[in-house]
């Protein structure tokens, strides 16, 4: 596992801001989570960095 996996697994975001970016990110939840991670837990930045 590395750092960005071990990150996802234990990152703690608001589960509406985790199912905003889900739905209207068109993506998987832990797709979603991998996208707050790296917008550093700002779901519109996130929803941005998909292309959405």
């Amino acid at each position: 596992m590395n750092d960005h996996e071990d990150a996802v697994r234990h990152a703690e975001f608001n589960e509406e801001d985790i199912r905003t970016v889900s739905v209207q990110g068109e993506v998987s939840r832990e797709e979603a989570v991998k996208a707050l991670v790296a917008a550093q837990g700002d779901p519109v930045a996130a929803l941005i960095d998909l292309g959405r």
